[in-house]
């Protein structure tokens, strides 16, 4: 038989790829250098295929006017200038429920209070709102309207005529009703003993008292009311931020670190021995919150954890030393729950900034290092979390800086983002509207809420544009390289067109090339004759007004110069 030489099989040169995911890579504090992405999310397929995709876009759905003082489910607060200032008014969507209160304030400086929001129960099956401001509390429910709280021996009512019985501990007013009352209010006058207080209010003529009365007859009763404990004077909050309700009892945390506890069922019922402080250090209350079934106390370098044991009298609450942490809160309107996950700006004794979040009370840093030297010089003032097209996002941002950071919680990537032609993504605010309702966003000024929305591509009509900063490229070879051709493997989209820049200088300012564009609607986007390199810095953009979701780029590349 005959021997035949056989030459060797030949190999098959594949295009290289580029590195397509650009995650934030600074060297420094600033945010203009290196690898990031801006306005784009990063998507880990089952194929184990990562794919860059276009944020959702935003759509405006109510203009109430003013600047943003909170969201929660679907009512809002806006503040709206008046002659002598501002006040602050409940819209539920876009119509007008209810004034909270006015504001005396320089009609170009509006108020800087925010509110803090929960529904609580009332009862096994009747809920209503309570919220805050941190120097007032209300409750608002459509059945019953606004009604405030007031701190502790802040407001009476009274004298009231009521009759007493010798010995006996029920009080009947002479004439209906005991509207305004409150449980826990100190009762004084005659046939009255100190310390008497209402225990039970029974129906619209009759009360409860603690102490059996001392007389027969009619008496002028005057009732100091209750409520959370009043503990600051002057210009200081009464409160810091957060309201929490845990087994029933709703919870709010002093000025001074102390928590305080409503009745089971009665947000307006505030026994005054329900209180324990959170003094496990020496730090400033910033934020309430709760996790799993624990109450979880903010301060400005530590952070504290209590459960509810269900002691009585006093507070039902015990500390758990176990559970405590060495890191605190840098802003109270960082702090966010989403499905189970608190998120934060985090602060240390020992100065640094970062980013945490909380699951099952086991924390971890999130922000790595290259975030937290971004973090160095911001000064982030809110944030705000939500659940869309599969992913779960935390914006944080510092609007002075004109910077919101943005950390996927599902594919745990951060990136910037940025809308309606600022720097910066200017929501102070984020509900899910059960329904049609969707994810809503409150503007910080211009007085809109908007709907996020996956199946919109412009915001408020704006293109959104997508930035993709590609990691410094060598191809792994420090002599010239020559790029023959460029393919981009990405959603075919008619309309849809890729902008690309190159830089060969380390992004220096004005050395970017002028744009080029690959045509998105071709089955095989291209560009040829790019350039020879040692290496480069690739920037790819996308602002026409389509989805738009990147595979891979790959490069034909060849050694040398052409």
């Amino acid at each position: 038989m005959a021997n035949y030489t056989r030459d060797p099989p030949k190999e098959v040169s594949l295009p290289l790829r580029l590195p397509l995911v650009g995650v934030p890579n600074q060297r420094a504090a600033s945010i203009d250098e290196d690898s990031r992405l801006v306005n784009a999310y990063v998507e880990f397929g089952q194929d184990e295929v990562l794919r860059v995709v276009k944020r959702p876009g935003l759509v405006e759905l109510f203009d109430n006017g003013g600047y943003g003082g909170g969201l929660f489910e679907d009512y809002s607060v806006f503040y709206t200038a008046t002659e002598s200032g501002w006040e602050g008014k409940i819209y539920q969507d876009d119509t007008y429920q209810v004034t909270i209160g006015s504001y005396a304030a320089s009609t170009s400086s509006p108020p800087t209070r925010f509110f803090y929001f929960n529904r609580v129960q009332t009862s096994l099956t009747a809920t209503t709102v309570l919220f805050h401001d941190k120097y007032s509390i209300w409750t608002y429910n459509s059945t019953d309207g606004l009604d405030s709280l007031p701190f502790a021996g802040a407001s009476t009512v009274g004298p009231d005529s009521y009759n007493l019985t010798d010995e006996e501990t029920t009080a009947v007013k002479a004439a209906p009703s005991t509207s305004g009352l409150l449980k826990y209010s100190a009762v004084s006058g005659s046939g009255i003993s100190e310390g008497t207080l209402v225990e039970s209010i029974d129906s619209d003529t009759d009360i409860t008292l603690s102490i059996a009365a001392t007389a027969t007859g009619l008496s002028a009763l005057t009732f100091t009311l209750s409520g959370p404990p009043d503990q600051t004077s002057g210009s200081r909050p009464q409160l810091a931020a957060g309201v929490e309700d845990l087994n029933t009892s709703s919870y709010l945390l002093t000025f001074y670190s102390g928590i305080v506890g409503s009745d089971p069922l009665d947000p307006r019922a505030w026994d005054p021995l329900n209180i324990i402080y959170a003094y496990a250090e020496a730090s400033s209350p910033i934020y309430l919150a709760k996790n799993l079934s624990y109450l979880v106390v903010f301060k400005a370098s530590t952070t504290e954890f209590f459960r509810d044991v269900g002691v009585t009298p006093g507070s039902p609450l015990e500390r758990l030393e176990g559970l405590k942490l060495s890191v605190g809160c840098w802003a109270e309107r960082t702090v966010c729950e989403l499905d189970g996950t608190l998120l934060w700006c985090s602060y240390s004794e020992s100065g640094v900034k970062s980013v945490y979040h909380m699951v099952n009370t086991k924390s971890d840093e999130i922000a790595p290092p290259a975030i937290r030297r971004v973090l160095e010089g911001l000064d982030p003032k809110y944030a705000i979390a939500f659940s869309i097209s599969g992913h779960s996002f935390y914006v944080l941002t510092d609007p002075t800086a004109g910077v919101s950071l943005v950390y996927d919680i599902t594919s745990k990537i951060w990136g910037y983002w940025n809308a309606l032609g600022l720097t910066y993504f200017p929501f102070v605010a984020a509900s899910l509207v059960f329904g049609d309702g969707g994810i809503r966003l409150q503007h910080e000024s211009n007085g809109k809420i908007y709907l996020l929305d996956p199946d919109v591509f412009l915001d408020d009509g704006d293109p959104i544009v997508m930035d993709i900063y590609t990691p410094l490229f060598d191809a792994n070879m420090r002599q010239t390289k020559y790029v023959e051709r460029m393919y981009v493997n990405a959603d075919q989209e008619a309309g849809s067109t890729l902008l690309l820049r190159v830089n060969d200088d380390d992004q220096t300012a004005g050395e970017w090339t002028e744009y080029r564009e690959f045509d998105l609607s071709h089955p095989r986007p291209a560009l040829y004759d790019c350039g020879s390199f040692t290496k480069r810095n690739f920037h790819f953009r996308h602002e026409s007004p389509t989805p738009c979701r990147l595979v891979s780029v790959e490069l034909d590349l060849l050694p040398g110069t052409l």
